[in-house]
C-alpha cells in the first residue's frame, strides 16, 4: 500500500476548538459526515438538562448491537432513569422495542435520534457518561472532553480499547456479558451508576483532558505548540504506553528547538513526534507522548 500511497495516516485529526478554543474557532468540525447529522434538536434538548446528567449512546458507523441487545440496552437505560441520547441508525430503529421511543420521550426522558455530531455532544456540560462500542476515535474524543465511557465492545480492535479505558486509563468501565455475549440490563445499569455516581472517573478522564489540552496549547502569539515533557505533567493514575493526541495548529516546536525535518523528539523517556501534511498555511499534526515508567 505504502508503495501506492505513500501517506501517513494519522487520524482522527480531532479540530482544535475542542482542544485550544482560543486558537482557531473555524476549525470546529471534520468537514464530513457519513450521515446527515441531527445537530439543532440535540444541542436544544441538551439545553434543558442539569450538568452532568445526561446519558449519551452511540455503537458508530458500523457496528450492529442485533435485537436482543438493543432491547437489554433499552431496559437498561429505563432502570436507570437518567435522560439519554441514543443515535440509533436507520437500519436499526427496527430493533427496538415496541413503543420505546414514544414511552421515553413522553415521559422528557430521551432524544433517539439517527445521527448526530459526537463532539458537539460530548462537549456539552449536560453528558456525563458515554456508552460506547470503544472505537478509538470514539475514546480519543471521549478522553479529550473528559467524557467517562461504559464500554460495550462489539468487535474488531474494541474489546482491547475496552480494557485500557477501565484497566489502564481508569476513565471507565466494561459491561460483563453472559455466556451469549451478550450485557443484560442490570450489568448496563450498574456500570452507568458506577461511571455516573463515582467521582474517581470523572477525576481520572479530567486529568487525561487536562493534559491532552495541554499538548495542543499554542506558544505565544500562535505560532507552535508546546507539549510538557517533565514527569509531572502527565497523570499519575493511570500509565500506557502510546497516547495520540491530535490537534491542527500552525507551525510547532518543541521547547524552543524546531527542525525542518517534520520529526522532533524530546528526552528517550518521553518522545513526542510531530508529522507533517506539506500544506503551508496549517498542518494536521500528530502528537506522540511516550508517557514513563511508574517505577523509574
Amino acid at each position: 500500500m505504502a508503495t501506492l500511497l505513500p501517506v501517513k495516516t494519522i487520524g482522527p485529526t480531532i479540530p482544535s476548538m475542542y482542544l485550544d478554543n482560543h486558537h482557531d474557532k473555524d476549525d470546529n468540525s471534520y468537514g464530513f459526515s457519513l450521515f446527515k447529522p441531527d445537530l439543532d434538536s440535540c444541542v436544544e434538548w441538551l439545553d434543558t438538562k442539569a450538568a452532568r446528567s445526561v446519558v449519551y449512546i452511540s455503537f458508530g458507523s458500523l457496528a450492529e448491537l442485533g435485537s436482543e441487545q438493543t432491547e437489554e440496552l433499552a431496559h437498561g437505560l429505563l432502570g436507570c432513569g437518567k435522560p439519554f441520547i441514543w443515535v440509533v441508525r436507520a437500519s436499526e430503529e427496527a430493533n427496538l422495542p415496541i413503543n420505546f421511543r414514544a414511552m421515553t420521550k413522553e415521559k422528557g426522558l430521551s432524544l433517539i435520534v439517527r445521527w448526530c455530531s459526537q463532539l458537539e455532544v460530548l462537549a456539552h456540560e449536560s453528558v456525563g457518561c458515554f456508552i460506547s462500542h470503544c472505537g478509538w476515535n470514539s475514546l480519543l474524543e471521549a478522553m479529550s472532553m473528559g467524557m467517562p465511557v461504559v464500554g460495550v465492545p462489539l468487535w474488531t480492535d474494541q474489546s482491547t480499547n475496552a480494557a485500557l479505558v477501565s484497566e489502564v486509563w481508569g476513565t471507565g468501565v466494561r459491561v460483563g456479558v453472559d455466556g451469549g455475549g451478550v450485557a443484560r440490563r442490570e450489568e448496563l445499569e450498574r456500570c452507568v451508576r458506577r461511571v455516573m455516581e463515582e467521582e474517581e472517573f470523572g477525576r481520572r478522564v479530567g486529568e487525561w483532558r487536562d493534559f491532552i489540552r495541554a499538548a495542543a496549547t499554542t506558544t505565544v502569539g500562535g505560532r507552535g505548540a508546546r507539549v510538557g515533557t517533565s514527569k509531572s505533567s502527565c497523570p499519575r493514575s493511570v500509565w500506557m504506553d502510546d497516547l495520540f493526541v491530535f490537534s491542527r495548529i500552525d507551525n510547532f516546536c518543541v521547547g524552543n528547538e524546531r527542525e525542518p525535518s517534520g520529526m522532533f523528539r524530546t528526552t528517550p523517556r518521553g518522545a513526542v513526534d510531530f508529522l507533517r501534511d506539506g500544506s503551508t498555511r496549517s498542518r494536521r499534526v500528530c502528537f506522540r507522548q511516550s508517557l514513563w515508567d511508574p517505577s523509574g
